[in-house]
């Protein structure tokens, strides 16, 4: 899937989540899958289960348009506490000193609105697949390149060189289709170099 949907310039706030550029992304996934469980565009030999099928989505994560409803920042601030992040550009930048405390709760309150983003539309996306496993199950992962500094070492969004946790732990989340291991988390040290063979056992 082509992420046209998500890139470009840094448009408008939504009015409403299913308008975000990750809503739209992920509607892009969702009009990939045929009701019989088929990627459009697949020859035909592939719709009698011979070979695998693949759909692969590369997104800009938090790193794209921080355009998620303004309510949803609002829902994770009380009276008292600082305004929203009006901004729908990510942030990148350093604290500094004459920085309180506000500057990172107010970035994490829109990061947290952006992954409440991201939950709805992972949750539309297994409701189409579900719809579309008449013939197939899919095997579906979610995997992180890299992961959002928060302004635990002063730094906020970009990509900071220096190799704390809050850059190198990124989620890998798999949903087998026999349901094995549901729930559960492993305790073992991996990283991306163990995502093709796990395609390939698959």
């Amino acid at each position: 899937v082509n992420p046209v949907a998500e890139n470009g310039a840094m448009g408008m706030r939504a009015r409403e989540t299913s308008q975000t550029a990750m809503a739209r992304l992920f509607s892009a996934v969702c009009d990939a899958i045929e009701p019989a469980g088929i990627a459009t565009g697949m020859p035909n030999k592939h719709s009698q289960g011979t070979r695998p099928r693949l759909i692969w989505v590369h997104a800009q994560g938090m790193y794209g348009s921080w355009d998620a409803p303004l309510e949803l920042q609002q829902q994770l601030l009380d009276e008292g506490d600082p305004p929203p992040v009006e901004s729908v550009t990510p942030p990148d930048s350093w604290l500094t000193k004459a920085d309180g405390p506000d500057a990172a709760f107010r970035n994490s309150c829109a990061y947290a609105a952006q992954i409440m983003t991201l939950d709805a539309c992972w949750d539309g996306l297994m409701e189409a697949l579900e719809a579309a496993s008449t013939d197939h199950e899919w095997l579906v992962m979610l995997v992180g390149l890299r992961g959002f500094p928060l302004g635990e070492h002063r730094r906020i969004g970009g990509v900071d060189e220096r190799t704390y946790g809050e850059q190198l732990h990124v989620p890998w989340l798999v949903r087998f289709p026999s349901g094995v291991g549901r729930l559960g988390r492993s305790g073992g040290l991996t990283s991306h170099v163990g995502l093709l063979p796990t395609i390939l056992d698959w």
